[in-house]
């Protein structure tokens, strides 16, 4: 388990370490009213990522689901299900496997098939 501040996380340090903005934002929402207890982080993998099945389509553009629960004074937060969890455990691997650092931005790959489209959209950037 990990403490980051008032959060407790159930998620590999080098996750935390690479989507530590995604948390923040997250967190953000919570004085706001705008807080839902999950949300889904889109791997950022660049040109990384594995092509999708459809050539016309791109690379793949993967995430996994989390789920927080506020408490009096902290907030834990870990994969939804035990598909998320590999799909971390996986992708995180992956990174430290092509020696991608925890705190490195990959430039997202064009994804011809879903115009507009990209890890920031599915975030609500």
């Amino acid at each position: 388990m990990i403490s980051l501040g008032k959060w407790q996380l159930d998620l590999p340090e080098y996750f935390v370490a690479r989507y530590f903005h995604e948390f923040v934002k997250w967190a953000q929402q919570i004085p706001t009213g705008e807080f839902k207890p999950t949300r889904l982080f889109v791997f950022n993998e660049g040109a990384l990522a594995k092509d999708s099945p459809d050539p016309e389509q791109g690379k793949e553009l993967l995430g996994a689901w989390l789920f927080a629960k506020i408490g009096k004074h902290t907030v834990e937060c870990g994969p939804y299900r035990e598909h998320d969890r590999d799909l971390i455990r996986r992708h995180c691997g992956n990174m430290q496997l092509f020696g991608v650092r925890a705190r490195d931005r990959l430039v997202e790959p064009p994804r011809p098939g879903i115009p507009g489209l990209s890890p920031q959209r599915m975030n609500g950037e």
